[in-house]
């Protein structure tokens, strides 16, 4: 087994290549470094502009939260007396409907009486239209 060994022109030009080849990687991070600071700087302005864009979103998310609480607590209030107006009305319509019957009781219990009352009434008018000068007494109270 021969191993060859390379010529002394071929070390050097194999060194002076990857010298060149290592001087142009150089050259092209620097270039790479030297721009970073400016891309940074934009991407900080920028992040600077969205957090000012995202702090109004937040405040406006807040604003809409409290108004959203007001309302909801608003709502319940309105809740809680919309039901102790409904359980008034309810006992309401039960008395109501407790009055009318009574009523309708006493109205059935009195209607003969008030029949009869009217009967009678008609009895003593014409017993009174029959007294003897009685009409010349209406004829002078209508005058007068």
């Amino acid at each position: 087994m021969a191993f060859r060994i390379p010529a002394p022109g071929t070390i050097i030009d194999s060194a002076v290549s990857t010298a060149v080849s290592a001087a142009g990687s150089a050259v092209a991070v620097a270039t790479g470094l030297a721009s970073a600071p400016g891309r940074l700087l934009r991407l900080i302005d920028e992040g600077e502009v969205l957090l000012v864009r995202i702090a109004a979103i937040v405040d406006a998310a807040e604003k809409t939260v409290d108004d959203v609480r007001t309302v909801t607590t608003s709502a319940a209030t309105v809740a809680e007396e919309a039901a102790q107006t409904s359980a008034v009305a309810g006992a309401l319509v039960g008395q109501v409907a407790e009055t009318s019957a009574a009523a309708q009781a006493l109205v059935t219990q009195i209607g003969p009486d008030v029949h009869e009352l009217l009967g009678v009434t008609r009895e003593v008018q014409q017993a009174i239209n029959g007294i003897p000068g009685f009409g010349m007494l209406r004829r002078r109270g209508e005058e007068s």
